[in-house]
């Protein structure tokens, strides 16, 4: 499975070294994304949830090859892998669970995206896999991207402000630490949004051909 990607077999202490040092990020949640297209319409999706093959700084456009978990159109149209749980890539299949209900999730989760604005993001490690949520607008695109729920798969993982260690080794943790209640905000957002989404996936749906599901790059590169 893609989340139990291939860096979870490098060793926990020189993921622990590779996630230090790279500072606390601060979101710029409006960017540039790869967005999916309707199969039919090529529209942009409204709200997205991909995997990313390495995780990007903010304005950077990386690869228009995303295995997605579930994508959803202002007609209605979803899309999702068929492994279901959260799971991304093929097989996918397609089903329609209406506009009103496909606003809501938008308009829901692009509030997130603007209430975590210049506040803590996922720590980054340097060409790591991470999970991607995608909203758009009209031609702006808003994104938050994680990489935690990736390497705490890993249940002797766990996260904390400055990167990731074996929970037997990680640095004491105060509950009241700035650092500590910031990531722990990010987490509950990153959650909610994520939940929000998968929640939409319906028990059934019609099989779709993987060539029919395309990506187009949208959004300006922040300054």
């Amino acid at each position: 499975m893609l989340l139990r990607c291939a860096i979870l077999s490098l060793s926990l202490f020189a993921l622990w070294l590779m996630a230090c040092g790279q500072g606390e990020p601060r979101l710029t949640t409006e960017g540039r994304a790869w967005v999916p297209l309707h199969p039919r319409s090529e529209e942009p999706a409204l709200a997205a949830l991909v995997f990313s093959e390495g995780m990007t700084l903010p304005g950077e456009s990386e690869s228009e090859d995303h295995p997605l978990a579930i994508a959803v159109w202002a007609d209605g149209t979803l899309i999702s892998s068929a492994a279901g749980d959260g799971a991304y890539g093929q097989p996918y299949r397609t089903a329609n669970i209406g506009a009103e209900a496909s606003e809501t999730i938008h308009s829901r989760i692009r509030a997130v995206m603007l209430e975590r604005e210049g506040k803590l993001g996922s720590f980054r490690i340097p060409d790591a896999s991470s999970e991607e949520l995608l909203v758009r607008d009209g031609d702006r695109v808003w994104r938050m991207q994680s990489c935690i729920d990736i390497f705490e798969a890993n249940t002797s993982v766990v996260a904390f402000p400055g990167g990731i260690a074996a929970r037997d080794q990680a640095p004491p943790r105060d509950a009241n630490d700035p650092e500590e209640r910031e990531l722990r905000e990010f987490r509950e957002a990153w959650s909610r949004a994520k939940k929000l989404l998968l929640s939409a996936v319906p028990v059934a749906g019609d099989p779709l051909e993987a060539q029919d599901l395309k990506f187009r790059a949208i959004g300006s590169t922040p300054r």
